[in-house]
């Protein structure tokens, strides 16, 4: 785990990843969704803060997924975005 929270400027994209973690980051400034997850069962998603997103969280046919303890900041549309095939 890292000392400081990472930080990103741009999109975080996950494919075909069970049980993934993504915990104490900061994304800010990612133009359409700060992290999208493809077919990743299982994964939790914690503690991170978003701004300056479109969408905070998108999935696509992901089962079994945890958004929690998260925080959105203003400019944010959409907190979860999720698809099912």
């Amino acid at each position: 785990m890292p000392y400081e929270p990472e930080q990103f400027n741009g999109l975080l994209t996950v494919r075909r990843v069970p049980d993934l973690l993504i915990t104490d980051c900061v994304f800010d400034g990612a133009p359409e969704a700060a992290v999208a997850l493809w077919e990743c069962d299982d994964a939790k998603i914690m503690s991170n803060r978003i701004s300056n997103s479109r969408v905070a969280f998108y999935s696509y046919a992901g089962r079994g997924i945890m958004f929690f303890e998260n925080v959105l900041e203003e400019p944010v549309e959409f907190g979860v975005y999720s698809h099912f095939a």
